[in-house]
């Protein structure tokens, strides 16, 4: 993994845009680079834009993500960019921070991350998907990449003259080995609670009792001699329940019998009771064969008083009937005459107003022939409209596209947005040239500089070269040629060197390298003005045709109108007038449409009302001479319904009146009919009487009872024939069942009793029975699942103790309460890991040291470490015994030794050491330097982070961070 630019902005005191980029000089070339600058210039925050852009966090706030602090102050938003390469490809990772509505005291908003391809295409925008791609890409999480890209060189020499103590604590922070600190907590933990698990099953199986064997067996003793005891009883009732049941069919048949006795003497007494009722009854019954004939006799009675009734109420209603048929014929010819009276106004009405709406149509109508051209206009206002607005909106792009030509190609044009487009193509097509050509003088002029730059570095290799040559200059003759040059000249025999020269040539140096970079600058710039120019121009035609095409179709669609195309920038007036005239035109033909129909309506009234007219001029010849207008004076004050309600009223009086006559008449002949019936029926009846049992029609009647009264008798005398003979009945076989009984001996009175009492003893004692064997059954029962569920406890305490066992031997091996078991074994072992990566990269740095771990049998689990002094047989001494040198090489091989270690997977080309500096003298810092730039031959880029002032001296390419005056920081890059 190598990290190709770092892009920053508003983190920290970096407030604004900062980038590096390791891709272009002098980084590119640079193996080593150093960020210097005072204590809280924004170093550090270099290294937390790389967490922030890859992992969401900062690496000095721990494991907070996506921390708010990192924002500048009095900022809106933050952002932090990586681009890197890995063996997939080249690729882009952001992270971005804003605060609400883009105010400085605005809430902060969730931070957005992606990750972008080579060619600028997302391939994430959400925070989990980018975290899983980019452990995917790099190969490390957030923890691992700390150890292998960010190396706390410090940290390594504390670690390596550290007491053991803490040592221990320092390995776990280096290589995060504190998962088996975790591990032995953990087995300890799991052993003590598999020990109360345990403990707890042995509880639960304490809580579960058992019957012991003896009352097991008494239990069984007692449930068999229970179900004996229970059979003889059960066969013992069995043979006294024959007994039982005839003894209890004696006692009912007796109780039968006593009770049949009491109600046949019942039934005796209410038939004395009731004789005269029952007399009464059997003279009804013979009166009853001549109902009918009563029957008769009174029907016709009653009948004749309801036909005289209602003759008399026929008379009277014929009578009220002619009066309101003369009633009604007078008001019907009164409604006639005021009916024709205003149909004749309502005419001369309508005739009228009609007159004045003709006037209005016909005026109307010649103000719509003088306006016709207002009439096309409104009936096309629409399309008028899409159509202005349209070569409007073109012209409004066109005029803002040209703007923007003039400002990308920095110069006014001869002719404007409104010209023809051919006009603006050949203008737009010359700028393009233009700055085509400025751009190839551009190229040329770069091509030139870059030239120049290379000869100014070559002059100034080779002053660096014969600088170097101090002490061949000393050893020169005057007059003898030079061994290296051959020639006789000296003019530095003296020891004097080329010094001033040198300076210059750096300056020129520095000047060539500035103009190279001010004319790719340029370069670029002018090719992205060529490539927006050709744009515009492709734009500029397009839009120049289609305002042409927008301006032919509006100037057809006008020429009827016998109007013109509206010039730029009054469209929008044109249109407002010719939406009023359009308005105004529909206003003038709905104006024209209301008269007409009003006409229409007219005419139709007119027409009705001489229709009505006629009408009522027939309806009046139809009445009698005396009810006519000019025959009769009608009083105005007296009221009259309309002609068809009065019409309606008299016919329905004369229906009236005509029915009444009928019906009178109807009457009259139902009374003559109703009175020969009666005296027919008299004479008929009085024949029947005279061969009866009784003596008149009065005596017949007097015996007929009413039919209610009669029911009741009948039922009386039926439930009293019923009674007897239920009685009678069951007397006669409860004395056959109580014979019977009685000859088959059956006990009665104290015998009975002794023996249902015996029998009634039986049943309690098989119900005692009963329940005591359920008891003991049940009991038995609980006792069998209680021993099921023992067995199966017994299981479980049996798995139980096999995985405490294993728990406990775990714990043995690893279990600690405060994990210091396994976290000694795992260290030592992560130690001689650590050690045998970091002894490779020492003995590139130098032949002479290896990093040991004492293994002595009372250190065997000791983080005890011992330098191996190669130079001197192999001997081993304390790391304490090492100079401030030494020492740092064998910390800077333990921190790449850590890389290798947690990128063991990952190839990693991106160093940054951060601090570590500080306590060195200026040998050793020498010392120093020179291994770090050995890495070099590793194809590494190493980053060293510090603010010592003599890295500044020592490391010709610097990434430095100066403090502005208001405390704000800048990035510069310095290359000697």
């Amino acid at each position: 993994m190598r990290i190709l630019r770092i892009s920053l902005e508003n983190l920290n005191s970096l407030r604004g845009r900062h980038s590096l980029d390791f891709t272009a000089e002098p980084l590119a070339g640079a193996g080593l680079f150093a960020i210097t600058g005072p204590t809280g210039a924004g170093k550090s925050t270099i290294l937390d834009a790389v967490t922030l852009a890859l992992y969401g966090r900062a690496a000095r706030y721990g494991k907070t993500s996506n921390p708010e602090e990192m924002m500048s102050t009095h900022s809106t938003h933050c952002r932090a960019e990586v681009e890197f390469e890995v063996a997939s490809g080249f690729y882009r990772a952001e992270w971005e921070l804003r605060r609400a509505r883009n105010r400085s005291d605005g809430k902060v908003q969730p931070a957005q991350r992606a990750i972008y391809d080579s060619g600028g295409v997302p391939l994430t925008q959400q925070i989990r998907d980018t975290e899983m791609m980019i452990e995917s890409l790099i190969g490390l999480n957030y923890e691992r990449f700390l150890r292998s890209v960010l190396l706390a060189q410090g940290d390594f020499a504390q670690f390596l003259k550290a007491p053991p103590g803490e040592r221990a604590d320092l390995l776990e922070k280096l290589t995060g080995s504190e998962l088996y600190t975790r591990l032995s907590i953990l087995a300890h933990r799991e052993r003590t609670s598999r020990e109360q698990i345990l403990s707890s099953r042995e509880e639960e199986l304490a809580r579960v009792p058992v019957l012991t064997a003896e009352e097991r067996f008494s239990r069984d003793e007692s449930l068999a001699e229970a179900r004996e005891r229970l059979e003889s009883v059960r066969r013992e009732i069995e043979a006294g329940e024959l007994t039982r049941s005839r003894i209890t069919a004696l006692q009912e048949a007796i109780r039968s019998m006593d009770h049949a006795e009491r109600r046949l003497r019942t039934v005796q007494e209410k038939r004395e009771a009731g004789a005269v009722e029952l007399e009464q009854l059997r003279l009804h019954r013979e009166a009853s064969p001549f109902v009918g004939d009563i029957t008769r006799l009174d029907g016709a009675a009653g009948a004749l008083k309801r036909a005289r009734r209602l003759h008399e109420t026929a008379r009277t209603a014929l009578e009220g009937a002619q009066r309101h048929r003369v009633s009604a014929l007078e008001t019907y010819g009164l409604s006639i005459s005021r009916a024709l009276e205003n149909a004749e106004k309502r005419k001369e009405e309508v005739r009228r107003e009609r007159d004045q709406v003709q006037e209005k149509v016909e005026a109307e109508g010649r103000r719509l022939e003088e306006e016709s051209p207002d009439g096309i206009l409104a009936e096309e206002i629409t399309e008028i409209t899409l159509a202005v607005e349209q070569l409007s909106a073109t012209r409004r792009n066109l005029e803002a596209r040209w703007r923007d030509w003039e400002s990308l190609a920095k110069k006014d044009l001869p002719v404007g947005a409104a010209a023809p487009t051919e006009e603006l193509e050949k203008a737009a097509e010359e700028g393009v040239t233009e700055v085509l050509r400025e751009t190839e003088q551009t190229r040329r002029a770069l091509a030139s500089a870059e030239s120049e730059l290379e000869l100014r570095r070559d002059h100034l290799e080779k002053a660096r070269l014969l600088a170097g040559y101090e002490e061949q200059r000393r050893s020169l003759t005057e007059g003898e040629p030079c061994p290296l040059c051959g020639s006789t000249e000296h003019p530095w025999a003296d020891g004097s060197g080329p010094g001033l020269e040198m300076s210059a040539l750096e300056a020129a140096l520095a000047d060539a390298r500035s103009r190279c970079e001010t004319l790719r600058q340029e370069e670029k710039h002018g090719t992205m003005r060529q490539a927006g120019l050709r744009t515009l121009r492709t734009t500029l035609s397009e839009l120049g045709r289609t305002r042409d095409g927008a301006y032919n179709s509006l100037e057809e669609r006008l020429r009827p109108l016998g109007e013109e195309v509206p010039v730029p920038g009054r469209e929008q007036a044109y249109l407002e007038k010719a939406r009023t005239r359009a308005a105004a035109w529909r206003q003038l033909q709905a104006r024209m449409a209301e008269y007409r129909e009003r006409l229409a309506r007219l005419d139709h009234l007119l027409e009705n009302a001489l229709r009505d007219l006629r009408e009522y001029q027939e309806k009046e010849e139809a009445l009698p001479s005396s009810l006519r207008r000019q025959d009769r004076e009608w009083s105005d004050e007296r009221e009259a319904p309309e002609v068809p309600i009065a019409e309606a009223e008299y016919q329905e009086a004369l229906h009236k009146e005509r029915t009444a006559l009928v019906q009178e008449a109807d009457r009259a002949a139902e009374v003559v009919a109703a009175e020969e019936a009666l005296t027919e029926i008299e004479a008929r009846t009085r024949e029947v009487i005279g061969s009866s049992p009784f003596s008149d029609l009065s005596t017949l009647r007097a015996a007929l009872l009413p039919p209610e009264h009669a029911r009741r008798l009948e039922t009386m005398e039926s439930d009293l024939k019923e009674g007897e003979t239920e009685a009678r009945t069951i007397l006669t076989v409860t004395r056959e069942e109580i014979e019977k009984l009685e000859a088959r001996e059956t006990p009665r009175g104290e015998a009975a009793e002794e023996f249902l009492a015996r029998h009634a003893a039986l049943l309690q004692e098989q119900e005692r029975l009963r329940e005591e064997r359920t008891t003991l059954t049940e009991t038995l029962r609980r006792d069998d699942a209680a021993r099921r569920e023992r067995e199966r406890l017994e299981l479980e305490q049996e798995e139980e103790r096999k995985t405490l066992a294993l728990w406990n031997q775990l714990h043995r091996l690893i279990g600690s309460h405060d994990g210091s078991k396994f976290k000694r074994f795992a260290q030592s072992v992560s130690l001689d890991i650590l050690v045998r990566h970091a002894n490779r990269h020492l003995h590139r740095l130098t032949d002479r040291y290896q990093i040991r771990r004492d293994g002595t049998d009372s250190a065997a689990d000791t983080l005890q470490l011992l330098i191996e002094d190669q130079h001197q047989a192999g001997v081993r001494r304390p790391m304490e015994s090492l100079s401030g040198g030494e020492s740092f090489l064998a910390s800077l091989a333990l921190a790449l030794g850590l890389a290798d270690l947690a990128g063991r997977m990952v190839r990693i080309d991106s160093l940054f050491i951060d601090e570590g500096f500080g306590s060195l003298d200026p040998e050793t810092l020498d010392v120093a330097i020179s291994a770090l730039e050995s890495l070099r031959q590793s194809h590494k880029t190493v980053g060293v982070i510090s603010h010592v002032a003599l890295l500044k001296e020592r490391i010709s390419t610097r990434v430095s961070v100066e403090k502005r005056g208001d405390g704000s920081g800048r990035l510069r890059i310095l290359d000697q």
